[in-house]
């Protein structure tokens, strides 16, 4: 059966399509409707599952790994296509490894590990938690007495201080895993010059928060 005719079908049987709507979804992710279904590449069968989800416009979307097997400009103009979804009142539930593609498409995320939900929230409000990076040059303080007063910081990994030889500038570079404000209070052991804060993106969150439910359990 070819991809026309297998999404006519579909239509038939879950109910009425926009006039046109097949044809546009399908020009948007570069879908051939005029061949057979099972001759084609696992992308353009996820292509047809994508217009067969977008076609009647549902209330709700359930989409699951969305863009396995799709190209990067497919998997462009597949966000634009949620992202008005959004816009138009529906509702999406996306199910996705690609962190990426959730940071760009959600509002709220629920993460899982092994069975369990171990965080859930706003986008922002998961890279906020989580872990931030920290570079900044400090004067006026000995080099191993900021290292200690570093180390000395709860939820504080990865201290690096250094200071090349002649110089008074000390550069430090810490990793905080909690509330920043401990560690920026032992940068006051000296004199701050210069500082940095990284924030993670939700890669970098996610997998800090697999990795506390690893040791928690």
């Amino acid at each position: 059966m070819k991809g026309r005719a297998l999404l006519r079908h579909l239509a038939d049987i879950s109910g009425p399509v926009a006039p046109g709507m097949v044809d546009e979804l399908a020009e948007r992710l570069g879908l051939d409707l005029t061949r057979p279904v099972g001759t084609l590449s696992k992308g353009n069968k996820q292509k047809v599952g994508l217009v067969q989800a977008f076609m009647h416009r549902p209330d709700l979307l359930v989409l699951d790994e969305p863009t396995s097997g799709l190209d990067p400009l497919v998997q462009r103009e597949f966000l634009a296509m949620l992202t008005e979804a959004r816009n138009d009142g529906q509702t999406v539930m996306l199910s996705s490894h690609v962190l990426s593609e959730v940071q760009q498409a959600a509002d709220d995320v629920a993460v899982l590990a092994h069975g369990h939900v171990v965080a859930e929230g706003s986008v922002a409000a998961l890279r906020i938690a989580s872990v931030r990076r920290i570079r900044a040059t400090v004067t006026a303080t000995p080099p191993d007495a900021l290292r200690a007063s570093l180390l000395a910081v709860t939820d504080v990994d990865e201290v690096d201080v250094t200071q090349a030889p002649g110089s008074e500038l000390i550069r430090v570079a810490a990793t905080a895993l909690g509330a920043i404000d401990p560690l920026i209070r032992a940068l006051t052991a000296g004199t701050i010059r210069d500082l940095t804060v990284e924030e993670p993106d939700l890669e970098e969150s996610v997998l800090s928060l697999y990795e506390q439910k690893g040791k928690a359990s």
